[in-house]
């Protein structure tokens, strides 16, 4: 007994340091996402017009999407060609990639600018916000290699940690957005990104070999094409609204999109948390745990729906402007994060079976398809943004339907989560058509 106490004595300072450590990580972490997620909401106060404010969520749409081709997957090979196979000389080739990526576009945003036009300025913004979201996620999936992890969240949530900045300029001085100023701050953030990225390259410059960097982007192109799809099928709907609807319309539907999408944040804490024994579990278990969770968080994003307008009225003009009104589009985005998570949990485990390209060939049929089903009632000028937000929730639904699918035909049952599945779409449908 004695020994034993005395072990347990021995144990405390390694407990006491892992507790330090994961409350330190959970605080950086909630403030970094919470950051993320009152940016955008704290932005549309200091509009004159909402269209503005969709301006703004549009270009960061069409960043979001653009740093996946402009990153080429090479965030996913650092870890595998570092980590998983030890290779030598695979370190400087991708700050190379990166510092490469942004000198382009910051020549091209400067051409644009001062120069003579290359593109429309709100295309120009977005590329801005490309080039640096591209870069972030690079730097970060680096660090995180390292199990540097503080470092890797604030740069995780660096554009927002920007924006939040500005927003306070804004609240301080009583004015309003300027893109122009805004463009500015971004750029000299865009600098910041791209001196890091080069005082890195330099210190491992030694292992660079033009060999190696062809060798990563062969293996980075397989997660870039999986990467692209996903990301054009749970973030381009602010981009068909623009096309087909206008901006203002852009500036509501992101303005709800970000209340419903803070369940995202659930998933994201317990993905990192318990990722390893996540998927490392037999299918039965996964099943019942996706199960439990998809449902909790519905329950999350059911209480949220209806605590919103009564914590934020008042404090946000878009919020007191278009509640009733938009309260419906708010609902359906609500089970559209159910099925984005759904997804989301799904994705890796096909990784893991090596399925990915045939779940390529089914997304980019449901992009195709979703595409083709907003331009048909934009034909009838039936379009409005409900029906093309519900579109774009029934094609999640069934790309999770795809997901299953080929994930039973390589014996992987999962009954329970898919019955969810349908049971939340076929919800979503009554509440839309009957409610």
């Amino acid at each position: 007994m004695k020994k034993l106490s005395i072990k347990l004595v021995d144990l405390l300072p390694q407990l006491k340091a892992q507790l330090v450590k994961l409350s330190g990580f959970t605080i950086v972490f909630g403030f970094i996402k919470l950051n993320a997620f009152t940016a955008a909401l704290f932005l549309s106060n200091f509009v004159d017009d909402t269209a503005d404010y969709g301006l703004f969520e549009y270009a960061l749409s069409i960043g979001l999407i653009m740093s996946i081709p402009l990153n080429f997957g090479l965030q996913g090979a650092y870890p595998f060609f570092n980590l998983k196979s030890k290779r030598e000389g695979f370190k400087s080739v991708f700050y190379f990639h990166s510092l490469t990526i942004s000198g382009a576009l910051g020549l091209c945003f400067l051409i644009n600018q001062f120069v003579f036009t290359l593109m429309p300025d709100k295309l120009a913004f977005a590329l801005l916000i490309g080039g640096i979201i591209a870069m972030q996620v690079m730097l970060s999936s680096i660090l995180k290699s390292h199990e540097k992890i503080f470092p890797a969240v604030f740069l995780d949530g660096g554009l927002f940690l920007v924006l939040n900045l500005y927003n306070l300029w804004l609240y301080s001085s009583g004015t309003t957005l300027d893109f122009a100023v805004l463009e500015l701050i971004f750029g000299i953030y865009l600098v910041f990104l791209f001196g890091l990225h080069a005082y890195r390259f330099l210190r491992t410059r030694n292992d660079f070999s033009w060999a190696n960097y062809r060798e990563s982007m062969r293996f980075g192109k397989n997660l870039l094409v999986s990467s692209f799809l996903i990301i054009c099928l749970t973030g381009s709907a602010r981009i068909f609204i623009e096309y087909f609807l206008d901006m203002e319309q852009v500036g509501i539907y992101a303005f709800y999109f970000r209340f419903a999408a803070a369940v995202v944040m659930i998933h994201q804490v317990v993905n990192i948390v318990f990722f390893k024994k996540m998927y490392q579990a037999p299918p039965a278990a996964l099943d019942k745990y996706f199960s439990l969770f998809l449902i909790f968080i519905l329950i999350v994003g059911s209480v949220l729906l209806f605590l919103v307008p009564l914590v934020f009225k008042g404090s946000l003009r878009l919020l007191d402007e278009t509640w009733q009104e938009y309260h419906l589009l708010y609902a359906i985005l609500s089970f559209q994060m159910v099925f984005w998570i759904c997804m989301a949990l799904n994705e890796n485990i096909l990784y893991r079976e090596e399925l990915s390209n045939k779940m390529n060939i089914w997304f980019l049929g449901l992009f195709l398809a979703m595409g083709g089903g907003i331009y048909l009632l934009h034909s009838q000028q039936q379009l409005n943004l409900f029906n093309l937000t519900l579109i774009n929730s029934i094609c999640l639904v069934l790309a999770c339907e795809v997901q299953f699918m080929l994930l039973r035909k390589r014996q992987l049952s999962f009954a329970k989560t898919r019955s969810l599945n349908l049971i939340f779409g076929a919800i979503l449908l009554l509440i839309f058509f009957y409610l």
